[in-house]
């Protein structure tokens, strides 16, 4: 015949739970006794990046303690008023190099340190845990560090008391008061463990223009905190361009001189402006840098100026060929009025297939035919000579008059020479 057994409560077997507290708080232990990993305590705020690290993160008697803070600037503009120190336990005692660091100017790239050491005595543990300063926020970024490893307690007590509840629950299927008492009690037990055992964990924090870093050690059988601040002021943004503006005026008056084109051009991006009717010529947002200016047209009837200006940009202003903005103009030229001396024509005779002369080199020059007829422009050679073949339209007879006009540049153009046309005899 079968006998229907009664299950006892959780509470009514007092062995048992307390069984089952042991087993939690020593699975606890173990957990906090197990080695932790570590690594430098380190944060970044508006490029500025703040490191305090050791050669090793635990540390046995006679030991020598070695370590280093170091803030960069990893910004590609230079950091104002930077200052590095440190904040070490009593015990032991550290020795600093330098007390503290600073630059007043911190470029791209470069760094501060400073490096500290100290022996650790033979005696056994105990000492100090470290100098009491401004608490680190326990929700800022942490970086690193092995602390006691008793948070790893809290969490493996936890993770038992679930498993109890979970048990306790499946198996009687309800939970009673007396269990839910010992559930309590082990989480008592646990927390305070905890709660002790909680490291500062590789804290960093980042305030606005400071960076503070806390890096903790195991130095013999106490955790040591390791602190660094640095102090520094990012600069305010500055303009990037500037504005180039200057005179344009006629060479001969003096007078402001509109319809000058200008180009300024560093080899990738060019600008272009006009001088306005007060003859100024004004370049809004140059970006900092080199550039050349030259006028890429003169205004009509003056001579072109192909002077090339070397023109520096930056925030302090604009240098213009080596002197400031200010003191830079140009100037026009107007094109002479003298007029081209006339060609000379070659005796020319009837029926003629070419004329030939004499000329100004480089000159442009065209014949009239007796017809009226105007040929196209040809050029005076270097030598001073020209030639102009008869076109089909024109015959040459005698007594026919042909004429010649040649233009110098920046002359106006010459007078018209005459040849009589002549029978050969």
């Amino acid at each position: 015949m079968l006998q229907k057994t009664t299950r006892q409560p959780l509470e009514a077997r007092p062995a048992r739970t307390l069984l089952f507290v042991a087993v939690a708080l020593a699975f606890a232990f173990v957990l906090a006794a197990m080695p932790k990993t570590a690594f430098a305590a380190q944060e970044t705020q508006d490029g500025v990046k703040l490191t305090i690290d050791t050669e090793k993160t635990e540390y046995a008697a006679g030991d020598t303690i070695k370590g280093r803070a170091v803030v960069e600037n990893t910004n590609g503009f230079p950091v104002q008023d930077v200052k590095l120190t440190v904040d070490l336990p009593n015990d032991p005692s550290f020795t600093i190099v330098p007390p503290e660091a600073t630059a007043a100017l911190l470029g791209p790239g470069e760094t501060l340190a400073i490096d500290f050491e100290a022996v650790l005595p033979l005696g056994n543990g105990g000492g100090d845990k470290g100098t009491a300063g401004p608490s680190t926020p326990k929700n800022a970024s942490a970086l690193a560090n092995t602390g006691d490893g008793l948070p790893g307690a809290l969490v493996a007590a936890g993770v038992l008391v679930a498993a109890g509840a979970i048990a306790v629950a499946a198996h009687r299927r309800k939970v009673k008061l007396g269990d839910v008492m010992v559930l309590m009690l082990v989480a008592a037990l646990a927390a305070p463990v905890a709660v002790a055992g909680m490291p500062g964990v590789g804290e960093a924090h980042a305030d606005p223009s400071s960076l503070h870093a806390t890096h903790s050690i195991k130095a013999i059988d106490d955790q040591k905190d390791l602190k660094a601040a640095a102090i520094y002021t990012i600069p305010a943004p500055g303009p990037t361009t500037q504005t180039i503006s200057f005179p344009k005026t006629d060479s001969s008056t003096g007078l402001p001189l509109a319809g000058a084109e200008f180009a300024l051009s560093d080899g990738g991006l060019t600008l272009t402006a006009v001088s306005n009717g007060e003859g100024v010529v004004t370049f809004s947002d140059v970006p900092f840098g080199s550039y050349s200016l030259v006028e890429s047209q003169a205004p009509a009837g003056y001579l072109d100026d192909p002077t090339i200006h070397a023109v520096e940009v930056d925030s302090n202003g604009a240098i213009i060929d080596g002197a400031p903005m200010g003191q830079f103009s140009v100037a026009n030229t107007p094109r002479p009025v003298a007029k081209t001396p006339p060609p000379w024509i070659d005796v020319i005779y009837q029926g003629d297939n070419a004329v030939y002369g004499k000329g100004q080199p480089g000159a442009s020059l065209v014949v009239v035919w007796p017809n009226g007829e105007r040929s196209l422009e040809t050029t005076v050679s270097a030598g001073g000579d020209w030639m102009m073949r008869v076109p089909l339209t024109v015959r040459l007879m005698r007594y026919d008059i042909v004429k010649a006009q040649q233009t110098l540049p920046a002359m106006l153009p010459s007078d018209f020479a005459e040849q009589e046309v002549i029978v050969l005899m």
